[in-house]
């Protein structure tokens, strides 16, 4: 699976504009996110391009800015 499949662009950039039109975030966590070194948004973009689903370990806070 590529990064630079059409595809898995497409859901990318869908995926950095939903961050960085969600107020809960400040922006240095967006800016940390839509990062390209950053691996988060491109797991969970390259997921969605082929209906997998992403499984963490991580915990939901919903004061987490």
């Amino acid at each position: 699976m590529s990064t630079e499949s059409e595809f898995v662009l497409e859901k990318y950039g869908r995926i950095v504009s939903w961050a960085q039109n969600y107020q809960q975030f400040q922006d240095p966590a967006k800016w940390k996110f839509a990062a390209d070194r950053n691996a988060d948004a491109w797991l969970v973009a390259c997921a969605k391009a082929n209906s997998y689903t992403v499984v963490t370990n991580e915990k939901y806070y919903p004061k987490i800015r």
